[in-house]
């Protein structure tokens, strides 16, 4: 039973919320001239609903700031596994559906080749994905080129995606692109 436990001591690890780039998504969408986001689709490869979907399911509740109130999903039945079934992490599809009208898609199955995890969003004007394992995000406003922007090749990505969001997509400026040079500019 639960209650014999002493939850004091219970830590679950949901940690991409944490991780800059991700952190970074929430911020453009709420400070954006994007407008309000109308879905979400992410394609995690490899299957693996607990091991790592589980964790994109938590930055959804983070990212959207409620939770689902329906969710439909089709799993892959278990199967054999050296540690027993209990271990198996299950690969499938699953849809999320929220009271503010958001729908989220969930790829988990095993027809992908890698585990590459891609978040795509699209808003009311544009839209944004982000490559997490090539670490690269791309911001679409709609009628503009879209910002492509490398964490790895540009250094950290607090920096130069920081000065996107508050100078380039914000409601009260003119929207324009720059260079990554640019935006690093103070």
């Amino acid at each position: 039973k639960l209650s014999e436990f002493d939850l004091s001591r219970i830590f679950v690890n949901y940690s991409k919320r944490h991780l800059p780039d991700l952190k970074n998504i929430k911020e453009i969408t709420k400070s954006s001239n994007l407008g309000a986001i109308h879905s979400i689709n992410i394609s995690i490869g490899n299957g693996e609903l607990a091991m790592i979907t589980s964790h994109y399911i938590d930055y959804l509740k983070y990212l959207l700031n409620e939770t689902p109130i329906n969710v439909q999903a089709i799993l892959s039945p278990p199967k054999e596994n050296i540690r027993g079934l209990n271990y198996e992490d299950n690969n499938g599809v699953c849809s999320l559906f929220y009271e503010s009208g958001i729908t989220a898609f969930l790829n988990f199955s095993k027809n992908h080749s890698n585990k590459n995890v891609q978040i795509f969003i699209k808003c009311q004007k544009g839209y944004i994905f982000f490559d997490e394992y090539q670490s690269y995000l791309i911001i679409s406003p709609q009628g503009m080129a879209p910002f492509v922007y490398n964490s790895i090749e540009q250094g950290t990505s607090a920096i130069g995606i920081k000065r996107v969001i508050s100078d380039i997509l914000s409601p009260n400026k003119l929207t324009t692109m720059c260079s990554y040079e640019d935006a690093l500019e103070v």
